[in-house]
């Protein structure tokens, strides 16, 4: 994920765009991740691995704290079936 993300933010930097949040399947659920999306200042909503409540229609998800650098967790709705 890191490579994708550096490629996108350069070609959207071209255009004087900025990224500000990504959002990723929990297949790119990792700290790795989640230290180069802080460091870069970018929110990441990822969910993490292996906490999916599909009947409830929820994701769990992980937010970078761009202020502490913390993670927490919350919920989004998922549109699937």
């Amino acid at each position: 994920m890191i490579d994708i993300v550096r490629k996108t933010n350069q070609r959207l930097r071209k255009n004087d765009l900025k990224m500000k949040r990504v959002l990723a399947d929990a297949g790119y659920s990792n700290g790795e991740n989640y230290k180069y999306l802080e460091s870069i200042n970018v929110d990441g909503f990822i969910p993490v691995h292996g906490q999916y409540e599909k009947a409830q229609g929820k994701a769990l998800f992980t937010i970078l704290n761009k202020t502490g650098g913390d993670a927490r967790e919350g919920s989004m709705l998922h549109s699937g079936k």
